[in-house]
């Protein structure tokens, strides 16, 4: 069985428990089952069976577990906002789709990942300005600036500065010596870890250890075990 097929089967799969638990969420509340009350589960598979073509169509060779297991997570996801704060879950759904097609046109437009290593350095740099983003125009909610306002949606800059910093990483790494890699990405890791230490925070200093991820002080000797 071709990935793409085993793909389409798994997304299959994921869409029964989805509208099994939506449907258990809409009896709770007290509403009839129907095509109406299930649109919420139903669009959602739409959307992602519509990624599902544009994956098959554009990147035929990718993971085929990866789409059905973020469907079935964001149907979970969308199945208790709607539950619990039901006046966000439409915002939901419009990050979801808007995040779906951003997937397709990001498959269509970047079909060479060299391009990846060529704007590493931006990747990081606008990582670090994401990040860096809420202290100057966040917004408090729950006692964490963390949050930025735009067009009348609610977003965290710091889940965006994620991807970037991936893409940053995934460049620098890049390298045709497994062991540079290697050793590179233990040095960065332990220079972050160290400096999380030193601080005494429960968290990881993602943002002030940026130096370190870029250029470890200390650095790890790597050998080839035969």
């Amino acid at each position: 069985m071709s990935r793409r097929n085993t793909e389409l089967l798994l997304l299959i799969a994921s869409a029964f428990p989805v509208i099994l638990l939506y449907a258990m969420y809409v009896l709770t509340a007290g509403a009839a089952i129907s095509f109406e009350t299930l649109a919420v589960p139903i669009g959602l598979f739409a959307a992602f069976a519509a990624a599902h073509i544009a994956v098959r169509i554009l990147a035929p060779g990718a993971d085929p577990a990866i789409l059905p297991i973020v469907f079935i997570l964001s149907g979970i996801g969308i199945t208790f906002v709607t539950r619990l704060a039901p006046a966000l879950a439409i915002s939901q759904l419009i990050i979801l789709f808007v995040s779906v097609a951003l997937m397709v046109g990001t498959l269509a437009l970047v079909k060479n990942l060299d391009v990846v290593m060529r704007y590493k350095y931006t990747f990081g740099i606008i990582g670090i300005i994401l990040l860096m983003l809420p202290i100057f125009i966040g917004t408090t909610i729950s006692g964490s600036k963390l949050w930025i306002r735009i067009a009348g949606f609610t977003i965290q800059p710091g889940e965006f500065a994620k991807v970037f910093i991936v893409l940053f990483l995934a460049g620098y790494l890049a390298t045709g010596d497994p062991g540079s890699a290697l050793g590179t990405t233990a040095d960065a890791v332990y220079s972050l870890l160290r400096a999380t230490a030193e601080a005494e925070s429960s968290e990881l200093l993602l943002a002030k250890a940026q130096d370190q991820l870029v250029a470890p002080d200390h650095h790890f000797a790597v050998e080839q075990v035969r």
